[in-house]
């Protein structure tokens, strides 16, 4: 299983918190882009349950990438 098919991001769409669930054991960061590509967010992810506040931007998709030394994942995010 590859470490990106470890990773689970909710609800979506979001409201106030986004929940991702990461289950590998390697290091991984996550950014929030808005479609205009702006990073808006950046973090590291620790194993286990993490959560970011989204409260703070308007309304809309935005794009979640997850990225390990060998691997890239992006997935919509709905904020409402």
């Amino acid at each position: 299983i590859a470490d990106m098919d470890l990773i689970f991001a909710y609800p979506n769409p979001a409201e106030d918190l986004l929940f991702i669930d990461y289950q590998s054991q390697e290091l991984a960061l996550a950014k929030l882009h808005d479609l205009q590509g702006r990073l808006l967010l950046e973090f590291d992810l620790e194993r286990g349950m993490n959560h970011v506040s989204v409260d703070q931007f308007s309304a809309g998709l935005y794009l979640l990438s997850f990225s390990t030394a060998q691997e890239r994942k992006c997935i919509k995010i709905q904020i409402e």
